[in-house]
């Protein structure tokens, strides 16, 4: 069964992960603690993708790259496999470690507003969910939280198409300002603005 959830201009479907172990999608940046990241900034045309690596963050996707500048990216360097794929992309930590949060700003290679995106969470080999969202408008932030070590995304042209979660249709994906570090826990926000007031009231 499938939870459906709007979140400011996207739509989110997440499936049921395994019990426990739940990743869940979200639109827009949380991450306050960053560990590590990537501009891609130095990537050029026909710079080979299968292993790049920036930031303490590994990105494979077997093509070569193609830069140029999708809706709402900076115009700095993106990476963008070029003329897409019939396979996901996969990102990892290049340390081996676990993610606890993962974001990046994401479009798509046919260059219009809504990506029709797929993300599959995976903690050692073991599938923990796919996420399905409508995001709009091209540029938006996508994040991940949750225990995972590895996210296999893909950005398609229809719904009809991405909702298959066929890794052999289609796709085109681009990325941009990658990072992963801590988002707060539900609750911190108030409780550390509550503890301000009380030290305020204190040294009055």
């Amino acid at each position: 069964m499938r939870a459906t959830k709007t979140i400011g201009c996207a739509i989110l479907l997440a499936a049921a992960g395994s019990a426990g172990a739940a990743v869940n999608g979200y639109v827009g940046a949380q991450i306050v603690n960053v560990d590590g990241s990537a501009n891609f900034n130095t990537i050029q045309t026909f710079d080979d993708l299968s292993n790049y690596q920036e930031g303490g963050l590994t990105v494979k996707a077997n093509n070569f790259a193609y830069q140029w500048v999708p809706p709402g990216f900076d115009g700095t360097g993106i990476y963008y496999p070029n003329g897409g794929l019939n396979e996901q992309i996969y990102i990892t930590r290049t340390d081996g470690l676990d993610f606890s949060a993962l974001e990046f700003q994401l479009g798509n290679g046919w260059g219009q507003d809504t990506t029709y995106f797929w993300a599959a969470a995976y903690l050692d080999g073991v599938l923990q969910g796919d996420i399905d969202m409508d995001v709009a408008p091209s540029g938006s932030v996508v994040g991940f939280s949750g225990q995972f070590d590895e996210l296999r995304v893909a950005s398609y042209n229809f719904s009809g198409d991405r909702d298959q979660h066929n890794t052999s249709i289609f796709q085109s994906t681009a990325m941009d300002n990658m990072r992963y570090g801590t988002i707060p826990a539900p609750g911190a926000a108030g409780l550390l603005a509550a503890a301000g007031l009380v030290g305020l009231r204190r040294r009055r």
